[in-house]
Protein backbone atom coordinates (compact mmCIF):
# COMPACT_ATOMS: atom_id res chain seq x y z
CA UNK A 1 0.00 0.00 0.00
CA UNK A 2 1.06 3.56 -0.70
CA UNK A 3 2.00 5.75 2.25
CA UNK A 4 -0.13 8.58 3.41
CA UNK A 5 0.57 11.74 1.48
CA UNK A 6 -0.61 14.23 -1.12
CA UNK A 7 -0.29 11.67 -3.92
CA UNK A 8 -3.23 9.50 -3.03
CA UNK A 9 -5.18 10.71 -6.05
CA UNK A 10 -2.60 9.25 -8.44
CA UNK A 11 -3.68 6.00 -10.07
CA UNK A 12 -1.20 5.54 -12.95
CA UNK A 13 1.52 3.05 -11.95
CA UNK A 14 4.20 4.69 -14.07
CA UNK A 15 3.58 8.13 -12.64
CA UNK A 16 3.65 6.72 -9.13
CA UNK A 17 6.96 4.96 -9.82
CA UNK A 18 8.51 8.13 -11.22
CA UNK A 19 7.29 10.15 -8.25
CA UNK A 20 8.89 7.71 -5.83
CA UNK A 21 12.10 7.45 -7.81
CA UNK A 22 11.59 3.81 -8.74
CA UNK A 23 12.23 2.01 -12.03
CA UNK A 24 9.33 1.12 -14.24
CA UNK A 25 8.72 -2.50 -15.21
CA UNK A 26 8.47 -3.57 -18.83
CA UNK A 27 5.93 -6.32 -18.19
CA UNK A 28 2.26 -5.60 -18.40
CA UNK A 29 -0.79 -7.75 -17.99
CA UNK A 30 -0.88 -10.53 -20.57
CA UNK A 31 2.75 -10.13 -21.62
CA UNK A 32 3.49 -13.77 -20.90
CA UNK A 33 1.19 -14.86 -23.69
CA UNK A 34 2.58 -15.52 -27.14
CA UNK A 35 1.98 -12.68 -29.55
CA UNK A 36 0.98 -13.00 -33.17
CA UNK A 37 2.47 -11.57 -36.30
CA UNK A 38 3.93 -8.10 -36.10
CA UNK A 39 3.14 -7.70 -32.41
CA UNK A 40 5.44 -10.57 -31.57
CA UNK A 41 8.21 -9.14 -33.74
CA UNK A 42 7.92 -5.68 -32.16
CA UNK A 43 8.02 -7.06 -28.64
CA UNK A 44 11.11 -9.19 -29.30
CA UNK A 45 14.13 -8.01 -27.29
CA UNK A 46 16.85 -6.36 -29.33
CA UNK A 47 20.33 -7.80 -29.39
CA UNK A 48 23.01 -5.68 -27.87
CA UNK A 49 26.63 -5.70 -28.80
CA UNK A 50 28.92 -7.12 -26.22
CA UNK A 51 31.04 -4.64 -24.35
CA UNK A 52 34.35 -5.78 -22.98
CA UNK A 53 34.70 -4.58 -19.46
CA UNK A 54 38.08 -3.71 -18.09
CA UNK A 55 38.84 -4.89 -14.60
CA UNK A 56 39.31 -2.23 -11.95
CA UNK A 57 42.69 -3.68 -11.00
CA UNK A 58 44.24 -2.55 -14.28
CA UNK A 59 45.69 0.92 -14.64
CA UNK A 60 43.56 3.70 -16.15
CA UNK A 61 46.33 4.61 -18.60
CA UNK A 62 46.25 1.19 -20.37
CA UNK A 63 43.91 1.02 -23.39
CA UNK A 64 41.16 -1.60 -23.34
CA UNK A 65 42.02 -4.92 -25.01
CA UNK A 66 40.34 -5.64 -28.36
CA UNK A 67 39.72 -8.85 -30.23
CA UNK A 68 41.76 -9.60 -33.33
CA UNK A 69 39.64 -9.37 -36.48
CA UNK A 70 40.31 -10.45 -40.08
CA UNK A 71 41.26 -7.99 -42.80
CA UNK A 72 44.36 -6.33 -44.14
CA UNK A 73 47.65 -6.75 -42.37
CA UNK A 74 48.86 -3.91 -40.19
CA UNK A 75 50.41 -1.01 -42.11
CA UNK A 76 48.89 -1.94 -45.49
CA UNK A 77 47.63 0.82 -47.75
CA UNK A 78 45.03 0.80 -50.48
CA UNK A 79 45.69 1.34 -54.17
CA UNK A 80 45.61 4.91 -55.33
CA UNK A 81 44.25 6.10 -58.64
CA UNK A 82 47.71 6.78 -60.08
CA UNK A 83 48.91 3.37 -58.93
CA UNK A 84 45.96 1.61 -60.58
CA UNK A 85 46.48 3.57 -63.81
CA UNK A 86 50.14 2.59 -63.96
CA UNK A 87 49.26 -1.06 -63.24
CA UNK A 88 46.71 -1.13 -66.07
CA UNK A 89 49.24 0.45 -68.45
CA UNK A 90 51.84 -2.19 -67.66
CA UNK A 91 49.29 -5.01 -68.10
CA UNK A 92 48.20 -3.53 -71.44
CA UNK A 93 51.80 -3.46 -72.68
CA UNK A 94 52.82 -6.94 -71.53
CA UNK A 95 49.47 -8.80 -71.73
CA UNK A 96 50.60 -11.52 -69.29
CA UNK A 97 49.12 -14.96 -69.79
CA UNK A 98 51.23 -16.92 -67.29
CA UNK A 99 53.27 -16.67 -64.14
CA UNK A 100 56.27 -15.39 -66.01
CA UNK A 101 54.30 -12.45 -67.40
CA UNK A 102 52.77 -11.54 -64.04
CA UNK A 103 56.22 -11.58 -62.43
CA UNK A 104 57.37 -9.07 -65.02
CA UNK A 105 54.32 -6.89 -64.28
CA UNK A 106 55.08 -7.09 -60.55
CA UNK A 107 58.73 -6.13 -61.12
CA UNK A 108 57.88 -3.06 -63.20
CA UNK A 109 55.08 -1.97 -60.84
CA UNK A 110 57.31 -2.17 -57.74
CA UNK A 111 60.08 -0.32 -59.58
CA UNK A 112 57.66 2.49 -60.42
CA UNK A 113 56.31 2.50 -56.84
CA UNK A 114 59.80 2.95 -55.36
CA UNK A 115 60.55 5.79 -57.73
CA UNK A 116 57.28 7.63 -56.96
CA UNK A 117 57.06 6.93 -53.23
CA UNK A 118 54.34 4.25 -53.19
CA UNK A 119 54.28 1.02 -51.22
CA UNK A 120 55.99 -2.05 -52.66
CA UNK A 121 53.43 -4.80 -53.19
CA UNK A 122 54.12 -8.40 -52.14
CA UNK A 123 54.08 -11.25 -54.69
CA UNK A 124 50.69 -12.16 -56.13
CA UNK A 125 49.17 -8.90 -54.83
CA UNK A 126 49.01 -7.14 -58.22
CA UNK A 127 47.62 -10.24 -59.97
CA UNK A 128 44.96 -10.72 -57.28
CA UNK A 129 44.01 -7.04 -57.49
CA UNK A 130 43.53 -7.24 -61.26
CA UNK A 131 41.53 -10.47 -61.06
CA UNK A 132 39.44 -8.97 -58.25
CA UNK A 133 38.15 -6.31 -60.66
CA UNK A 134 37.24 -9.08 -63.12
CA UNK A 135 35.31 -10.99 -60.46
CA UNK A 136 33.41 -7.92 -59.30
CA UNK A 137 29.67 -8.46 -59.83
CA UNK A 138 27.34 -5.93 -61.36
CA UNK A 139 25.42 -4.00 -58.69
CA UNK A 140 21.64 -3.96 -58.66
CA UNK A 141 19.66 -1.01 -59.95
CA UNK A 142 20.83 1.52 -62.53
CA UNK A 143 24.34 1.88 -61.13
CA UNK A 144 27.16 2.81 -63.46
CA UNK A 145 30.15 0.52 -63.97
CA UNK A 146 33.39 1.94 -62.49
CA UNK A 147 36.07 2.86 -65.05
CA UNK A 148 38.60 0.53 -63.41
CA UNK A 149 36.29 -2.45 -63.94
CA UNK A 150 35.69 -1.50 -67.58
CA UNK A 151 39.39 -1.21 -68.31
CA UNK A 152 40.09 -4.53 -66.56
CA UNK A 153 37.57 -6.29 -68.84
CA UNK A 154 39.08 -4.61 -71.91
CA UNK A 155 42.54 -5.82 -70.94
CA UNK A 156 41.18 -9.33 -70.40
CA UNK A 157 39.77 -9.30 -73.95
CA UNK A 158 43.20 -8.28 -75.29
CA UNK A 159 44.86 -11.08 -73.34
CA UNK A 160 42.37 -13.64 -74.68
CA UNK A 161 42.93 -12.38 -78.21
CA UNK A 162 46.66 -12.82 -77.78
CA UNK A 163 46.16 -16.38 -76.62
CA UNK A 164 43.96 -17.04 -79.68
CA UNK A 165 46.64 -15.88 -82.12
CA UNK A 166 49.18 -18.33 -80.63
CA UNK A 167 52.29 -16.23 -81.13
CA UNK A 168 55.43 -18.32 -81.26
CA UNK A 169 57.76 -15.50 -80.18
CA UNK A 170 57.90 -14.72 -76.47
CA UNK A 171 56.89 -11.04 -76.28
CA UNK A 172 57.51 -10.94 -72.53
CA UNK A 173 61.27 -11.35 -72.89
CA UNK A 174 61.51 -8.79 -75.74
CA UNK A 175 61.64 -5.05 -75.45
CA UNK A 176 58.95 -2.68 -76.63
CA UNK A 177 61.06 -1.57 -79.60
CA UNK A 178 61.22 -5.09 -81.05
CA UNK A 179 57.45 -5.60 -81.01
CA UNK A 180 55.61 -5.05 -84.27
CA UNK A 181 52.04 -5.30 -85.42
CA UNK A 182 52.91 -7.34 -88.52
CA UNK A 183 51.49 -10.85 -88.38
CA UNK A 184 53.75 -13.58 -89.61
CA UNK A 185 52.02 -16.21 -91.70
CA UNK A 186 53.63 -19.58 -92.39
CA UNK A 187 53.67 -20.58 -96.04
CA UNK A 188 53.87 -24.26 -96.94
CA UNK A 189 56.22 -24.99 -99.80
CA UNK A 190 56.65 -28.33 -101.46
CA UNK A 191 59.35 -29.63 -103.72
CA UNK A 192 58.32 -29.90 -107.35
CA UNK A 193 57.18 -33.39 -108.26
CA UNK A 194 59.14 -35.21 -110.95
CA UNK A 195 57.44 -35.56 -114.33
CA UNK A 196 55.59 -38.80 -114.95
CA UNK A 197 57.09 -41.14 -117.47
CA UNK A 198 54.46 -42.71 -119.66
CA UNK A 199 55.01 -45.22 -122.36
CA UNK A 200 54.04 -44.38 -125.87
CA UNK A 201 51.01 -46.00 -127.36
CA UNK A 202 51.41 -49.33 -129.15
CA UNK A 203 52.17 -48.93 -132.77
CA UNK A 204 50.34 -50.70 -135.55
CA UNK A 205 53.11 -53.25 -135.94
CA UNK A 206 52.73 -54.46 -132.35
CA UNK A 207 48.97 -54.87 -132.79
CA UNK A 208 49.46 -56.94 -135.92
CA UNK A 209 52.01 -59.12 -134.14
CA UNK A 210 49.61 -59.76 -131.27
CA UNK A 211 46.77 -60.66 -133.64
CA UNK A 212 48.95 -63.03 -135.62
CA UNK A 213 50.13 -64.69 -132.40
CA UNK A 214 46.53 -65.09 -131.20
CA UNK A 215 45.31 -66.69 -134.44
CA UNK A 216 48.40 -68.82 -135.02
CA UNK A 217 47.37 -72.49 -135.69
CA UNK A 218 50.18 -73.83 -133.56
CA UNK A 219 49.10 -71.71 -130.59
CA UNK A 220 45.48 -72.76 -131.03
CA UNK A 221 46.52 -76.41 -131.22
CA UNK A 222 48.54 -76.14 -128.03
CA UNK A 223 45.62 -74.49 -126.25
CA UNK A 224 43.27 -77.23 -127.42
CA UNK A 225 45.69 -79.92 -126.23
CA UNK A 226 45.97 -78.31 -122.81
CA UNK A 227 42.19 -78.04 -122.55
CA UNK A 228 41.73 -81.71 -123.51
CA UNK A 229 44.40 -82.76 -121.02
CA UNK A 230 42.65 -80.88 -118.21
CA UNK A 231 39.31 -82.39 -119.19
CA UNK A 232 40.73 -85.94 -119.13
CA UNK A 233 42.32 -85.31 -115.73
CA UNK A 234 39.01 -84.07 -114.33
CA UNK A 235 37.24 -87.17 -115.69
CA UNK A 236 39.81 -89.47 -114.10
CA UNK A 237 39.48 -87.68 -110.78
CA UNK A 238 35.69 -88.10 -110.84
CA UNK A 239 36.03 -91.81 -111.75
CA UNK A 240 38.52 -92.49 -108.95
CA UNK A 241 36.33 -90.64 -106.49
CA UNK A 242 33.33 -92.79 -107.42
CA UNK A 243 35.42 -95.97 -107.13
CA UNK A 244 36.62 -94.98 -103.68
CA UNK A 245 33.04 -94.28 -102.63
CA UNK A 246 31.88 -97.70 -103.90
CA UNK A 247 34.78 -99.44 -102.16
CA UNK A 248 33.90 -97.78 -98.89
CA UNK A 249 30.26 -98.84 -99.22
CA UNK A 250 31.32 -102.43 -100.05
CA UNK A 251 33.70 -102.59 -97.08
CA UNK A 252 30.97 -101.34 -94.79
CA UNK A 253 28.55 -103.97 -96.13
CA UNK A 254 31.13 -106.74 -95.66
CA UNK A 255 31.84 -105.54 -92.15
CA UNK A 256 28.14 -105.72 -91.33
CA UNK A 257 27.82 -109.23 -92.79
CA UNK A 258 30.88 -110.33 -90.85
CA UNK A 259 29.30 -109.07 -87.65
CA UNK A 260 26.07 -110.94 -88.40
CA UNK A 261 27.93 -114.17 -89.18
CA UNK A 262 29.95 -113.89 -86.00
CA UNK A 263 26.73 -113.53 -84.04
CA UNK A 264 25.26 -116.63 -85.71
CA UNK A 265 28.44 -118.62 -85.07
CA UNK A 266 28.33 -117.64 -81.43
CA UNK A 267 24.69 -118.72 -81.20
CA UNK A 268 25.49 -122.09 -82.76
CA UNK A 269 28.38 -122.61 -80.35
CA UNK A 270 26.14 -121.77 -77.42
CA UNK A 271 23.48 -124.19 -78.57
CA UNK A 272 26.08 -126.92 -79.00
CA UNK A 273 27.35 -126.27 -75.48
CA UNK A 274 23.82 -126.50 -74.11
CA UNK A 275 23.17 -129.79 -75.88
CA UNK A 276 26.45 -131.21 -74.61
CA UNK A 277 25.67 -130.15 -71.04
CA UNK A 278 22.19 -131.65 -71.23
CA UNK A 279 23.59 -134.91 -72.55
CA UNK A 280 26.11 -135.06 -69.70
CA UNK A 281 23.36 -134.36 -67.18
CA UNK A 282 21.14 -137.10 -68.59
CA UNK A 283 24.02 -139.57 -68.54
CA UNK A 284 24.76 -138.68 -64.93
CA UNK A 285 21.15 -139.21 -63.93
CA UNK A 286 21.05 -142.51 -65.79
CA UNK A 287 24.15 -143.70 -63.95
CA UNK A 288 22.67 -142.63 -60.61
CA UNK A 289 19.45 -144.49 -61.46
CA UNK A 290 21.42 -147.69 -62.05
CA UNK A 291 23.20 -147.30 -58.75
CA UNK A 292 19.93 -146.72 -56.92
CA UNK A 293 18.30 -149.76 -58.46
CA UNK A 294 21.18 -151.96 -57.28
CA UNK A 295 20.98 -150.73 -53.67
CA UNK A 296 18.91 -152.76 -51.19
CA UNK A 297 18.23 -149.84 -48.91
CA UNK A 298 18.27 -146.15 -49.91
CA UNK A 299 20.51 -143.78 -48.05
CA UNK A 300 18.99 -140.93 -46.22
CA UNK A 301 20.29 -137.41 -46.50
CA UNK A 302 20.97 -134.91 -49.20
CA UNK A 303 22.28 -135.93 -52.55
CA UNK A 304 25.08 -133.76 -53.83
CA UNK A 305 25.21 -133.08 -57.51
CA UNK A 306 28.11 -131.72 -59.49
CA UNK A 307 27.87 -128.03 -60.09
CA UNK A 308 27.13 -126.98 -63.62
CA UNK A 309 29.72 -124.82 -65.37
CA UNK A 310 28.88 -121.13 -65.22
CA UNK A 311 27.32 -119.68 -68.30
CA UNK A 312 29.29 -116.69 -69.55
CA UNK A 313 27.26 -113.66 -70.45
CA UNK A 314 27.89 -111.81 -73.62
CA UNK A 315 27.30 -108.12 -74.17
CA UNK A 316 24.98 -107.17 -77.06
CA UNK A 317 26.71 -106.41 -80.35
CA UNK A 318 25.60 -103.41 -82.42
CA UNK A 319 25.19 -104.19 -86.12
CA UNK A 320 24.45 -101.84 -89.00
CA UNK A 321 23.19 -102.87 -92.42
CA UNK A 322 23.56 -100.31 -95.21
CA UNK A 323 21.48 -100.83 -98.34
CA UNK A 324 22.85 -100.08 -101.80
CA UNK A 325 19.76 -98.05 -102.78
CA UNK A 326 20.12 -95.86 -99.71
CA UNK A 327 19.17 -96.15 -96.06
CA UNK A 328 20.51 -98.23 -93.23
CA UNK A 329 19.26 -100.56 -90.49
CA UNK A 330 20.72 -100.89 -86.98
CA UNK A 331 20.06 -103.92 -84.76
CA UNK A 332 21.62 -105.59 -81.71
CA UNK A 333 22.77 -109.20 -81.39
CA UNK A 334 22.41 -110.56 -77.87
CA UNK A 335 23.23 -113.93 -76.27
CA UNK A 336 20.98 -116.73 -77.55
CA UNK A 337 20.75 -118.16 -74.05
CA UNK A 338 18.74 -115.22 -72.77
CA UNK A 339 15.53 -117.17 -73.29
CA UNK A 340 16.81 -119.93 -71.07
CA UNK A 341 14.66 -120.49 -68.00
CA UNK A 342 16.72 -119.49 -64.98
CA UNK A 343 14.31 -121.26 -62.62
CA UNK A 344 14.80 -124.55 -64.44
CA UNK A 345 16.93 -126.83 -62.28
CA UNK A 346 18.41 -129.66 -64.32
CA UNK A 347 19.59 -131.32 -61.12
CA UNK A 348 16.12 -131.72 -59.64
CA UNK A 349 15.90 -135.35 -58.54
CA UNK A 350 13.29 -137.69 -59.89
CA UNK A 351 10.26 -138.61 -57.77
CA UNK A 352 11.54 -142.19 -57.87
CA UNK A 353 14.58 -141.07 -55.88
CA UNK A 354 12.94 -138.50 -53.66
CA UNK A 355 10.41 -140.78 -52.00
CA UNK A 356 12.13 -144.08 -51.12
CA UNK A 357 10.02 -146.62 -49.28
CA UNK A 358 11.43 -147.33 -45.76
CA UNK A 359 11.27 -150.74 -44.11
CA UNK A 360 9.17 -149.56 -41.27
CA UNK A 361 7.32 -146.29 -41.07
CA UNK A 362 7.47 -144.62 -37.66
CA UNK A 363 4.19 -142.76 -38.20
CA UNK A 364 2.23 -145.90 -38.94
CA UNK A 365 -0.90 -146.36 -36.86
CA UNK A 366 -2.76 -149.54 -36.10
CA UNK A 367 -5.55 -148.93 -38.63
CA UNK A 368 -3.20 -147.66 -41.39
CA UNK A 369 -2.54 -149.72 -44.46
CA UNK A 370 0.85 -151.30 -44.86
CA UNK A 371 2.99 -149.96 -47.71
CA UNK A 372 4.77 -152.48 -49.86
CA UNK A 373 8.50 -151.98 -50.10
CA UNK A 374 8.59 -153.33 -53.63
CA UNK A 375 6.09 -150.83 -54.87
CA UNK A 376 7.24 -147.39 -56.01
CA UNK A 377 4.92 -144.41 -56.37
CA UNK A 378 4.05 -143.57 -59.93
CA UNK A 379 4.39 -139.85 -60.84
CA UNK A 380 1.29 -138.07 -62.00
CA UNK A 381 0.70 -136.35 -65.32
CA UNK A 382 1.91 -132.99 -63.91
CA UNK A 383 5.35 -134.45 -63.19
CA UNK A 384 5.79 -136.28 -66.47
CA UNK A 385 6.68 -133.02 -68.24
CA UNK A 386 9.66 -132.33 -65.95
CA UNK A 387 10.52 -135.98 -65.33
CA UNK A 388 14.11 -136.87 -65.98
CA UNK A 389 14.43 -139.98 -68.09
CA UNK A 390 16.90 -142.61 -67.02
CA UNK A 391 18.24 -145.36 -69.19
CA UNK A 392 20.61 -148.12 -68.34
CA UNK A 393 22.78 -147.11 -71.24
CA UNK A 394 24.53 -143.76 -71.58
CA UNK A 395 22.94 -141.77 -74.45
CA UNK A 396 25.36 -140.81 -77.20
CA UNK A 397 24.39 -137.75 -79.26
CA UNK A 398 25.01 -137.84 -82.99
CA UNK A 399 25.89 -134.55 -84.73
CA UNK A 400 25.22 -134.10 -88.44
CA UNK A 401 25.86 -130.59 -89.75
CA UNK A 402 23.95 -128.11 -87.59
CA UNK A 403 21.55 -130.78 -86.21
CA UNK A 404 22.09 -132.81 -83.02
CA UNK A 405 20.11 -136.06 -82.53
CA UNK A 406 19.85 -137.54 -79.01
CA UNK A 407 18.10 -140.89 -78.21
CA UNK A 408 17.12 -141.59 -74.56
CA UNK A 409 15.68 -144.97 -73.38
CA UNK A 410 13.99 -144.94 -69.93
CA UNK A 411 13.52 -147.95 -67.67
CA UNK A 412 9.82 -148.04 -68.40
CA UNK A 413 8.32 -147.06 -71.66
CA UNK A 414 9.58 -146.54 -75.15
CA UNK A 415 12.77 -144.72 -76.10
CA UNK A 416 12.60 -141.02 -76.95
CA UNK A 417 14.48 -139.20 -79.70
CA UNK A 418 15.44 -135.48 -79.37
CA UNK A 419 16.48 -133.56 -82.48
CA UNK A 420 18.06 -130.15 -81.74
CA UNK A 421 18.72 -127.75 -84.58
CA UNK A 422 19.57 -124.00 -84.58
Amino acid sequence: PLPRGPYLDLTHPGTIADAKGLRRTDKVAGSRRNGKGKERADNAPKKRSRVHRVSSDSDDDEPPSKRAKGGRPAGSTSYGKAELTNMFDIVEDLKPIGQRGWKEVERKQNKWAKANGYAVRPPKAIENKFKGYLRLKKPTGDAECPPEVKRAHELEALMNERVGTRELSDAESQSDDDSSDVEVTAVARRAPSPPLKRKSRASGGDLAAKLSAAFDPEAQRSRDDARAHRSSENTQILTLTQQVRDAQALSESLRTQNTVLQGRLHDAERQLDRVTVRADIMAEFAQRGDQFSQRSEPQRGRTRHPSAPPRPRREPVRCEHIYADGGAMTYWLSDSTDDYDENENPFEPSPFHSFPVPRKSRSRSRNSRAVSRRRTPTPGPSRLRNQVLASPERPTPSVSGNTVELVVTPQRGESLTYIISP
